[in-house]
């Protein structure tokens, strides 16, 4: 039972270490992209804590090209459509996106990026580039028939489907 706990322990430790790394890398990039934002926006996005979700669907609406069809966001991104809303809503309080409708269809809603989310979706994109910069970097240091012990056994933990 102890290598559970141990596993269990390490686990959330590591999704501890891996938002504080997310975190540190945004501020940063928010930092070294200063003059892209007013300095409402600065202070907004400093006080903002994105989640990573808020991030997905910025990136989601910008790979998207010029619109986005709100009703599509569930199904494509996985998350319940009270949370895209609460996301929707808060980011477009941040000026980070705007909800429309078309002429010919006033039923359905769109999103679009402004300019400043359309910059905030491109450091989500740099986050996870630089996060993943970061952990190949510590990988290189490990032999590689340790990381083939720990996938192996992550692998064993999440495939098995069934108690007892």
């Amino acid at each position: 039972m102890t290598a559970i706990i141990e596993i269990e322990r390490a686990a959330r430790d590591f999704d501890h270490h891996a938002e504080m790394l997310r975190r540190q890398i945004l501020d940063q990039l928010i930092a070294d992209q200063l003059d892209d934002f007013s300095k409402e926006q600065v202070q907004q996005l400093a006080k903002h804590r994105f989640s990573h979700s808020e991030m997905r669907l910025l990136s989601y609406v910008k790979a998207a090209g010029s619109e986005a069809a709100y009703q599509r966001l569930t199904k494509d991104l996985d998350i319940s459509q009270g949370m895209i809303s609460r996301y929707v809503k808060r980011l477009a309080e941040l000026g980070l996106l705007e909800r429309y409708h078309k002429e010919n269809d006033k039923k359905a809603v769109y999103l679009r990026l402004t300019s400043t989310g359309s910059i905030v979706a491109d450091m989500h994109k740099q986050m996870h580039e630089k996060e993943n910069e970061h952990y190949a970097a510590i990988l290189a240091e490990l032999p590689a028939e340790h990381i083939a012990n720990a996938l192996e056994v992550l692998k064993k933990l999440t495939l098995s489907t069934t108690i007892g």
